[in-house]
């Protein structure tokens, strides 16, 4: 008999439960704080694509929605991953409607072929693009500070990457940033640029159009190099943004 009242007594505090939370719902409803709208999916438009010979230029827009964007994806016609693409400033903003251009860089190195880009905004837009010469790899070292900067290396199988940081003139709070990239033994680099940005991602204002490096003595093996001064970069523009893009082969 205990077990039987307290069955009873359970159904009655459940039916109790379930009409407060109908009540609740229905006064929601009422009183408009629950939306009977069905949520928008997201969708975006990819208008054009242009590779530069280092990267790719994208006009995209949000058409529903305000959108965020990190980069996107390269994959092959069979829909397998060839690589991911970054911008260069994490979490870009895509306003309603809003075409926007975006620069996308790779992670990896991309061969020359037929390609479908995915950039992840609702139902991922694409465009197919055909990319004629080796698309470089690159490596961004976001809002570093001239210390931070200052002996960073990057060794890879191909090539190995260094950064120095000297005092220019001391009197002005100025600096000397010279990036460094050496092919290895066995390997030919056969593309190089350094792109350096201030804290706005801007060019550093003594600078000028001088931010960007493009080595033109390519391609180059071992024990070359290809060296990029910048000078002179004032302090208070730091934290900088350094990009190294570099394509190679290997020989034999």
């Amino acid at each position: 008999m205990r077990l039987r009242g307290s069955v009873h007594i359970t159904a009655v505090l459940l039916l109790i439960l379930v009409s407060i939370a109908a009540a609740v719902l229905l006064y929601l409803w009422l009183t408009g704080r629950v939306s009977t709208r069905t949520p928008v999916m997201c969708r975006g438009v990819i208008h054009a694509v242009k590779y530069d010979g280092f990267g790719l230029r994208v006009w995209l827009q949000a058409l529903n929605c305000n959108a965020t964007m990190d980069g996107g994806y390269l994959v092959y016609p069979d829909g397998s991953l060839a690589a991911r693409l970054v911008a260069l400033k994490p979490r870009v903003k895509l306003g309603f409607g809003r075409i926007e251009e975006v620069y996308l860089y790779s992670l990896s190195l991309v061969k020359p072929g037929d390609y479908i880009l995915k950039i992840p905004i609702g139902p991922d837009p694409v465009a197919h693009i055909h990319i004629p010469t080796v698309m470089p790899e690159t490596r961004i070292f976001r809002n570093e500070t001239l210390e931070e900067l200052n002996g960073t290396l990057v060794a890879t199988p191909a090539y190995n990457i260094s950064v120095t940081v000297t005092v220019y003139q001391p009197q002005y709070d100025t600096y000397n940033v010279t990036v460094v990239l050496c092919a290895n033994p066995g390997y030919e680099v056969t593309k190089v640029r350094f792109i350096l940005f201030n804290a706005s991602l801007e060019p550093p204002m003594w600078i000028g159009p001088y931010y960007v490096f493009t080595e033109q003595r390519v391609p180059f093996t071992y024990p070359d190099c290809s060296i990029a001064n910048y000078y002179p970069v004032y302090g208070g523009e730091q934290p900088l943004t350094l990009v190294v893009q570099a394509a190679w082969r290997r020989l034999g």
